[in-house]
């Protein structure tokens, strides 16, 4: 009987020790995805009150880039992600400055058609306004204020952050428990069956 708990401790010790990590991989990063995602829509707020001023489109492409993983069945699996690459100058207080930032917390890639019509949307020569901060002229963009784009990275961040915690405070309790309550509901149904034999010879 004592070696059986000491396997059903093990076991559970492992399992809650292997699924704590799990947790932590989820929630780690979530965290750390969450904190730059609402600074990037605070900003955004505050970009809605930015000074404008007037700019041009120097450069415009679009970009592409594979990324490759291995699938289930072991196949390698190629997936192409389109992205504008716009760039346009603008000048504060006679200095000139140069950014490539359409709209803050913006999405490097999607689909081509995407990427395609931001840039009909902005080709080379065009005339664009252009939203700075007062703080630091540096930064700027095109679309002020805060767009569908910018809760894309809190918005994941959260998932991942809530399904963490929910492995730690309710997956590992509910799995490392079972295990002890069954050891000990065997002990104590052992016990029980000892009494009765005992109370049976004292007959």
């Amino acid at each position: 009987m004592g070696a059986v708990l000491l396997r059903s401790s093990g076991t559970k010790s492992g399992l809650g020790i292997g699924l704590t990590l799990f947790a932590i991989v989820f929630a780690a990063p979530g965290a750390a995805m969450i904190l730059p995602g609402v600074f990037r829509i605070w900003r955004g707020y505050e970009s809605r009150s930015w000074p404008v001023a007037a700019g041009t489109v120097v450069y415009g492409r679009v970009e592409s880039s594979t990324s490759a993983a291995t699938d289930d069945d072991g196949r390698i699996v190629r997936t192409t992600s389109f992205g504008p690459r716009v760039v346009y100058s603008y000048e504060v207080h006679g200095k000139k400055y140069f950014s490539n930032t359409r709209r803050l917390g913006q999405l490097a890639g999607a689909g081509e058609d995407w990427a395609e019509e931001l840039m009909e949307k902005y080709p080379v020569g065009a005339a664009v306004k252009v939203a700075y901060s007062p703080a630091d002229p540096e930064l700027a963009v095109i679309e002020p204020g805060i767009n569908s784009e910018a809760w894309w990275l809190p918005g994941a961040g959260l998932a991942f952050l809530l399904f963490g915690l929910a492995v730690y405070f309710f997956a590992i309790p509910a799995l490392t428990r079972e295990p002890a309550l069954q050891a000990q509901t065997r002990g104590s149904t052992s016990s029980r069956r000892n009494d009765r034999s005992r109370s049976a010879r004292n007959r």
